[in-house]
């Protein structure tokens, strides 16, 4: 999975047909033009390993341990 952080951390919407929910947005698959396309626009761009995606996962349902 990927992370992207919008440049704006309260943005909530849809960019390039990805959407953000307080300025995050998590994606199984990112084009390189796009990475970079995000980058360029003040964004980040993270890997996320599997781990990460539970915790991720259980903080958005309030569920946390």
């Amino acid at each position: 999975m990927i992370r992207i952080e919008a440049k704006n951390k309260n943005y909530n919407g849809v960019i390039a047909n990805i959407t953000f929910e307080n300025g995050i947005a998590t994606v199984e698959n990112l084009s390189d033009d796009l990475k970079y396309w995000f980058i360029k626009l003040g964004g980040k761009i993270e890997e996320i390993k599997e781990e990460e995606e539970e915790e991720e996962k259980k903080a958005k349902s309030g569920k946390g341990e």
